[in-house]
C-alpha cells in the first residue's frame, strides 16, 4: 500500500516486493531486492525463512568477495612496489658501477670512508699502491693497512675534516714497498640530499 503509487512499481505492474538487508556481524553489506509481477503475497513466511538464510549467506559471500578484491589489490601494489624497488636497485648498481669505472681510470688515489672512518670504497690505484683488494679493505680502517703512527696521523686529518665540515688539503707520508711516498690529499665530506654528512672522501696525488 505504501508504495502503490510508486511510478516504477506501477510501470512494472509489480504485485509482490521483498527487500532484505544483507548483514554480517552487525554490519550492513548490501540489500537483497526481489519483486514478482505475477501474484500478490508470494513472499510467505516459509519462503521468507529460506530467503533470510540465503541473505545471510549472500552477506558472507559479498564480504569475502570484498576481502579477496582488497587482497588482490594489495598484492598488485606490492608486486609493483617490488618491481619499482628492483628497478631502483638496478639503477643504483649501474650508477655505482659507472662511478667505480670512472675512478678506476685515474692516476690519483681515491677512497671513501664512513664517519667511523672505515673504508667504503677505494679505486684501483689505491689497491695497487697499498697492495690490498677492495673487497678486503671494505669495512676496515687505516690501522689495518698502515703502521700505527701513520694511521694515527691520517685519522687525525680525517677527524679534522669531519669536525670542520670543510674541504682541507693535507700532505701525508705513507710507506710503500718502494719506500715512503708523499701525497697531497684533498679530503672533504660527502653529504646526502638533506645536507647531512655521511662519508669522507679523499683524493691523493703522489708528489714524491
Amino acid at each position: 500500500i505504501w508504495f502503490s503509487e510508486d511510478d516504477y512499481l506501477r510501470q512494472r505492474q509489480t504485485k509482490s516486493v521483498l527487500c532484505l538487508p544483507l548483514i554480517k556481524q552487525g554490519t550492513l553489506t548490501g540489500v537483497l531486492y526481489l519483486e514478482n509481477s505475477l501474484a500478490p503475497a508470494v513472499f510467505t513466511s516459509s519462503r521468507l525463512a529460506v530467503l533470510e538464510l540465503l541473505a545471510s549467506q549472500a552477506a558472507i559471500s559479498l564480504d569475502n568477495a570484498r576481502l579477496y578484491a582488497d587482497l588482490a589489490q594489495l598484492n598488485a601494489e606490492l608486486t609493483q612496489e617490488n618491481r619499482d624497488r628492483r628497478s631502483a636497485e638496478e639503477a643504483l648498481r649501474a650508477s655505482e658501477q659507472r662511478l667505480q669505472d670512472i675512478i678506476d681510470h685515474t692516476s690519483a688515489v681515491i677512497f671513501v670512508k664512513d664517519l667511523e672512518l672505515n673504508y667504503l670504497l677505494v679505486n684501483r690505484e689505491f689497491e695497487r699502491r697499498h697492495n690490498v683488494r677492495r673487497d678486503e679493505i671494505r669495512g676496515k680502517d687505516g690501522f689495518d693497512i698502515h703502521p700505527y703512527e701513520v694511521a694515527e696521523a691520517i685519522r687525525a686529518n680525517d677527524v679534522r675534516v669531519i669536525e670542520t665540515g670543510a674541504p682541507i688539503q693535507f700532505e701525508e707520508v705513507v710507506p710503500s714497498k718502494e719506500g715512503n711516498r708523499s701525497y697531497i690529499c684533498l679530503k672533504f665530506l660527502l653529504r646526502d640530499r638533506n645536507g647531512k654528512p655521511y662519508a669522507v672522501c679523499g683524493i691523493a696525488t703522489d708528489i714524491t
